[in-house]
């Protein structure tokens, strides 16, 4: 752990430049966001065998203070939008033959940070190392289709997901460079999952699954950008990028009002790479 502070730290203060007399870089900032969301599924020879991509729209309220030499953060965001699938057909075809229909996503994110204050000789040049712990919620409603194929009728059912995880975090924010009215930071976070689950719902055909994933490092980095409008009131700019992996489960069997089926099932290996940006206004704290 030491290793990746050290790191982050060094990245952080090569990248910090001269400041001039204001930016604080602390206060609260309510922003909206767009979100190019994508996902995919890998079987386990690695390929892949469900993708799902499209926009993602949600709003994020972030908190950050400063006292001396420490720092304290909070953030919460959450965001929904229906995106395409496109791969492996789900429950009601045996075929398994490739399928399309929607995914309705909704995710939602909250986590504190706490950490120390670097300054420089510079008047108001910082970065700031910090850890942190999170929660990661995120709701997967496949969509059901009606199929007409070789003059049969098929309805193929997409079943209901509910992905959950904590989530420990280290991370560095700094500065990169101001101007008298505008300054721009970046921040690194490294990321890794805790005790990952899946709760899969199939509509009624068969008993909701409980599965126990696998955990894995994932990270974070964007670059606020923050424009001062009035005292204390900036604009900000946030564009970002974030990725997400999860371990595969181990099978289960399914059951039928509690009595095992002849059916089984795993959650593969699966990987989310999004990317967007926020957009909003924040109130500076002295």
């Amino acid at each position: 752990m030491q290793f990746w502070l050290r790191v982050l730290c060094g990245l952080t203060g090569v990248l910090s430049a001269a400041i001039a007399s204001a930016g604080h870089d602390q206060g609260v900032t309510l922003s909206g966001s767009v979100t190019r969301f994508n996902f995919s599924e890998y079987n386990d020879e690695g390929i892949v065998s469900v993708d799902e991509s499209g926009y993602v729209y949600g709003s994020k309220l972030d908190f950050r203070k400063r006292w001396d030499r420490l720092y304290v953060g909070a953030k919460f965001d959450v965001s929904k939008g229906t995106v395409a699938y496109n791969g492996q057909r789900l429950l009601g075809d045996m075929d398994m033959k490739p399928y399309e229909t929607t995914t309705t996503e909704t995710i939602m994110d909250g986590s504190v940070q706490i950490g120390r204050v670097y300054e420089s000789w510079r008047s108001y040049d910082f970065s700031v190392v910090y850890a942190g712990l999170g929660y990661h919620q995120w709701v997967r409603d496949i969509k059901s289709r009606i199929l007409f194929e070789d003059n049969i009728t098929k309805k193929i059912l997409g079943p209901f997901e509910v992905y959950r995880w904590a989530y420990f975090q280290v991370g560095a924010r700094g500065f990169l460079f101001r101007t008298d009215r505008m300054f721009v930071l970046v921040d690194f976070n490294l990321l890794r999952t805790l005790a990952p689950s899946m709760t899969s719902d199939t509509k009624g055909l068969l008993d909701k699954q409980h599965l126990e994933l696998g955990s894995h490092f994932s990270g974070r980095v964007s670059i606020p950008v923050r424009y001062e409008v009035f005292s204390r009131w900036l604009l900000t700019l946030e564009p970002f990028y974030e990725a997400w992996d999860i371990g595969r489960s181990q099978h289960a069997v399914l059951t039928d009002e509690g009595v095992m089926s002849t059916f089984g099932a795993h959650q593969p290996r699966s990987a989310s790479r999004n990317y967007g940006v926020d957009l909003g206004i924040q109130f500076e704290f002295n």
